[in-house]
């Protein structure tokens, strides 16, 4: 079974939270504790991700605006998510909107010079 680093790190994160040694208070003193407990806290970030998500499922509805503006917020939490800029280009590019598109695809492969997908939009 093949378990992705997001996964797993929301579950330690919780381990590490719901922790009978850890109440709110402390929070700030462990985040401070070491360089490990910043950098969970910096690859964990399932917000942006269901944003992300709820744009794409709001895109087979053929709710481009709606599928905008959750990709927005996906890129306010995280602004080098570049499959949320490649694919609200793709949003936009059906709004008639190109140039719009071209900046995202644009910002998409300054994020990932290797996505593919976006040299071809």
């Amino acid at each position: 079974m093949k378990i992705s680093k997001l996964t797993t790190s929301v579950f330690v994160l919780g381990a590490i939270l719901y922790s009978s040694k850890v109440d709110a208070q402390n929070v700030p003193n462990i985040l401070e504790s070491g360089r490990e407990s910043r950098l969970l806290l910096v690859q964990v970030n399932p917000l942006a991700e269901a944003y992300y998500n709820r744009g794409n499922a709001l895109r087979k509805l053929g709710d481009m605006k709606g599928e905008i503006e959750f990709y927005n917020k996906a890129l306010r939490i995280n602004p080098n998510y570049a499959e949320a800029y490649y694919n609200r280009g793709n949003a936009l590019r059906k709004l008639g909107d190109m140039k719009g598109a071209i900046e995202d695809y644009n910002q998409a492969l300054r994020i990932n010079p290797n996505y593919a997908e976006a040299y071809y939009n």
